[in-house]
């Protein structure tokens, strides 16, 4: 399996929340050189987002990074916010 397909599949496999608008990734090295995959996740932009939403976010960020781990990619995931 390629590692694109991994990456897709195991997002897929989550549950986005309603504010997430849409999900995209591409893979590159990061600073260290090594593989990593830089997941988006588009959301409406908002410049003072209650405490619930920040920790719904951190929580979705480190459980799409937790799956991608689990899954074995070579990449390492980092998962960002894209206001659009």
């Amino acid at each position: 399996m390629t590692e694109e397909r991994i990456i897709r599949e195991t997002i897929d496999k989550i549950t986005m929340p309603e504010e997430v608008k849409a999900v995209d990734f591409s893979f590159s090295e990061d600073s260290t050189g090594m593989p990593a995959v830089w997941i988006n996740l588009h959301v409406s932009d908002d410049l003072h987002p209650s405490e619930a939403k920040v920790a719904m976010f951190t929580a979705l960020k480190r459980e799409i990074s937790k799956r991608i781990f689990e899954a074995n990619a070579d990449a390492w995931p980092y998962v960002r916010l894209i206001a659009d």
